[in-house]
C-alpha cells in the first residue's frame, strides 16, 4: 500500500469516526421514545418482590417509627369511640364557645389560642371524615390511625395472600402508566360505593383489563367484557374506553417509531460498512450500527413487548369483546379459583411489612383475613404537621410470590360513621 492510499484510509477512517460520533449523540433511543409517549413501566412484572437495598432501610426506619411512642401530652383530633376523652373535648369546646360567643372585642392571642385549642380537634375529625369520602386517610400530628380498606388482585398470576399475610406499600404509578390512572382512581371509587359480592366480581374483571391493557398481556386478541361491566365503565369513569384506546395507541405508536429509528440506523449502518469495505476498514454493518447505537432492537423491547418487527397491538375499533354477563363473572370466579390454588412461594423481609411513607410517617399492611377480601393498613405520624394518605396511590406487595392488592376505603378506626357531624358544625359556627 502506498503513502497516499493509507493516507486516504487513515482520512476515511478518521471521517467515519467523527461522522458516528456525531451521529450518536442525534439518534433518539427506546427510552426517549417511551417517555415521550409517556409509555412502560418501571416495576410491571419483576420476577421478584424483595426489597432493594433503600426499600429496607426505609422500612427499617419505619419499623423504629412505628414502634415508638408519639410524643403528645393532648388529643390532637376527637375520637367518638374514646368515651371519656370524647366527654371532656366536648365540655371543653361547649366551655369555650360560651365564654367568647358574646364577646365583642378582637380576641386577644391567648384567646385565640384557647379557642384554637379546644376546636381543632373537632376540625381535624371533620377533616378525616371528609378525607376519607375522598379515599383520604387524615392522621393528625403524634397519633396513629389504621384504615381497613376493600382489596382487589392486581393480577392473574401468582398465588392468593395468606391470612396475616405482611405487605410493603409501592406507588400505584409503578404497575399502572399515569395515562391510566385517572380510569383505576375512578374504579376504586365506584368500587367504594357498590360493595356487594356481584359487583365486585365485576369491578375485579375490569381491573385485569386495565391492567392487561398496561402491560399488553393479550396483544394479539381482544379483552372480555360483559355490557354490564361496559355500563360500569362509563358510570364510573366516563372516558374509560378513550383512556384505554388512547394508551393502546400511544404503544403502537412508539413501536412504530421504534422500529422506523431501527429501520434507519440499519439502512446508516449498512452505508457506513459500504464505505469500510471500499477501503478495507474492517467495519461490518452491524458493527457500524452498534458503535452508533448499540443493540437498538434488544433495547426496543423496554417500550413495548411486541417486537420492533411485529407491531401486535389490539384493533383500535374493537378493542373489547362483548360477552355475557354469567361468561364475564364464571371467568372471574375460575381465574380466582385458580389463584386460591396456587401454592405460596418466597419469604419476607425483616420489617417488610413497613413502608417509609414520609419523614417520621411510617405505616404497617397486613392482610387480616388473607384473599382480596380486605388490607389493613396501619399509620404512625410522629411528625408536628397533619398527614394525608390517599389510598389510590398505594399498592400493597408482599415480598413474597403472592397477589398485589390495590384498594379502596372501608373505615377508618372505629366508629368513622358514627360521628355526630352536625354537633361539632354547630358548636364551631357559634
Amino acid at each position: 500500500m502506498n503513502i497516499l492510499t493509507s493516507l486516504k484510509k487513515t482520512a476515511v477512517w478518521i471521517t467515519l469516526v467523527c461522522f458516528i460520533i456525531t451521529i450518536t449523540g442525534c439518534v433518539t433511543t427506546p427510552e426517549t421514545i417511551q417517555k415521550k409517549y409517556d409509555v412502560g413501566l418501571p416495576n410491571a412484572d419483576r420476577n421478584g418482590f424483595a426489597l432493594t437495598i433503600d426499600e429496607q432501610s426505609n422500612a427499617n426506619q419505619a419499623s423504629n417509627i412505628f414502634n415508638s411512642s408519639p410524643n403528645n401530652d393532648k388529643p390532637l383530633m376527637y375520637d367518638p369511640d374514646r368515651k371519656k376523652e370524647a366527654k371532656q373535648l366536648k365540655k371543653q369546646l361547649a366551655a369555650v364557645t360560651k365564654k367568647y360567643k358574646n364577646k365583642k372585642q378582637k380576641l386577644t392571642a391567648t384567646e385565640s389560642q384557647e379557642v384554637t385549642d379546644a376546636s381543632l380537634p373537632f376540625v381535624n375529625y371533620m377533616i378525616a371524615v371528609e378525607q376519607s369520602q375522598k379515599g383520604l386517610l387524615v392522621v393528625p400530628p403524634g397519633e396513629r390511625r389504621s384504615i381497613t380498606m376493600g382489596a382487589f388482585f392486581m393480577d392473574k398470576k401468582f398465588s392468593a395472600p395468606t391470612k396475616d399475610e405482611k405487605f410493603h406499600l409501592i406507588k400505584t404509578d409503578s404497575i399502572l402508566p399515569s395515562k391510566l390512572q385517572p380510569v383505576y382512581q375512578d374504579m376504586m371509587k365506584y368500587a367504594q360505593n357498590h360493595q356487594d359480592e356481584a359487583n365486585r366480581e365485576d369491578l375485579q374483571g375490569i381491573v385485569w383489563v386495565i391492567r392487561e391493557v398496561a402491560n399488553q398481556h393479550n396483544v394479539n386478541g381482544k379483552l372480555a367484557l360483559s355490557d354490564h361491566q361496559m355500563e360500569i365503565l362509563s358510570k364510573a369513569s366516563p372516558n374509560a374506553v378513550n383512556a384505554l384506546l388512547g394508551y393502546q395507541q400511544s404503544i403502537q405508536s412508539a413501536a412504530q417509531e421504534v422500529k422506523a429509528t431501527d429501520d434507519a440506523l440499519n439502512e446508516l449502518g449498512s452505508i457506513i460498512g459500504k464505505v469500510a469495505n471500499a477501503y478495507n476498514i474492517p467495519l461490518s454493518k452491524n458493527a457500524a450500527k452498534s458503535a452508533i447505537q448499540g443493540d437498538f432492537s434488544g433495547a426496543a423491547t423496554q417500550v413495548t413487548n411486541a417486537t420492533v418487527t411485529k407491531l401486535g397491538g389490539y384493533q383500535f375499533a374493537n378493542l373489547f369483546n362483548t360477552v355475557t354477563q354469567d361468561t364475564a363473572r364464571n371467568d372471574v370466579r375460575t381465574t380466582m379459583a385458580n389463584i386460591q390454588k396456587t401454592p405460596v412461594t418466597g419469604v419476607t423481609s425483616p420489617n417488610g411489612e413497613y413502608t417509609l411513607l414520609a419523614p417520621k410517617v411510617a405505616a404497617r399492611t397486613s392482610s387480616p383475613h388473607g384473599g382480596a377480601s380486605d388490607a389493613l393498613v396501619e399509620i404512625s405520624n410522629t411528625s408536628e404537621s397533619p398527614y394525608s394518605f390517599d389510598t389510590a396511590q398505594y399498592v400493597a406487595q408482599s415480598q413474597r410470590q403472592v397477589q398485589r392488592l390495590g384498594f379502596y376505603p372501608n373505615q377508618i378506626g372505629e366508629g368513622i360513621n358514627a360521628f355526630d357531624y352536625g354537633m361539632a358544625s354547630s358548636f364551631l359556627a357559634k
